[in-house]
């Protein structure tokens, strides 16, 4: 993720305002430390809008270039890349970051290998960074599939859960198809393509230390809900 040894510690010289685009370099009090350099531009946080008409579902898994993992799989994960530079809250992640992404309904952004098959957002348990369209104890019929597409500076990166059901029976009646679409601008949305016989799981963002959250929900305020089919959120980032 881009991180440097400076004096012995760890430190992302693209945020860390004590070491802000080189060791030492200490940001003034009341500026934050953005993409290596020292501003008055406060930390990036979400808000939930309606999402344009124009985005529509991609189908990830039959555009060239796609990376399909996890068939049938429970309780399980994979570690992909970033296709592209991508701010989340407040933290600069780097192209070619690792995203977890799980079987059980979510991905996250600080990279960490985690398939927990329940959880809630905000938290500040692992993992974190969290992104869930539909955190709960899922299992995989077919493949999921990530891929990057477009061009600098409206690439897109899509992970796509295809034809789901719930752990443990595979019931014919339960047929789960959703994704996430990091976009290069900046907003974050999730489209829910089927969900026939979904049940109440979480739905949400939160940041890196599991603080602060946007709820994902249809009532736009609640963090557990039963997502129907067509629903459609977009978190944008704002100042």
């Amino acid at each position: 993720m881009g991180s440097t040894n400076c004096s012995n510690a760890c430190v992302d010289p693209q945020s860390d305002p004590a070491n802000c685009g080189a060791c030492g370099t200490r940001c003034m009090p009341g500026l934050f430390c953005v993409r290596g350099t020292c501003t008055m531009a406060p930390p990036v946080r979400y808000a939930r809008v309606p999402m344009p008409p124009t985005v529509d579902f991609i189908a990830a898994c039959e555009m060239p270039g796609a990376v399909m993992m996890l068939a049938r799989a429970d309780d399980s994960s994979f570690r992909t890349t970033l296709g592209f530079p991508f701010r989340y809250w407040a933290t600069d992640l780097m192209a070619g970051a690792m995203v977890n992404v799980s079987s059980n309904g979510f991905l996250n952004l600080d990279g960490a290998i985690a398939a927990s098959l329940s959880g809630t957002v905000p938290s500040p348990s692992t993992p974190n960074a969290v992104i869930a369209p539909y955190w709960g104890d899922n299992m995989n019929r077919g493949n999921q599939c990530v891929v990057a597409l477009g061009a600098a500076p409206t690439r897109q990166q899509v992970f796509l859960w295809n034809d789901q059901h719930h752990c443990c029976s595979d019931d014919a009646g339960v047929r789960l198809t959703y994704e996430v679409i990091l976009q290069e601008s900046g907003p974050i949305d999730v489209i829910y393509q089927s969900m026939m016989g979904a049940r109440r799981q979480t739905v949400g963002i939160e940041n890196q230390t599991g603080t602060a959250g946007v709820p994902g929900c249809a009532d736009g305020t609640s963090y557990s809900c039963t997502p129907a089919t067509g629903l459609r959120v977009r978190y944008t980032p704002v100042p």
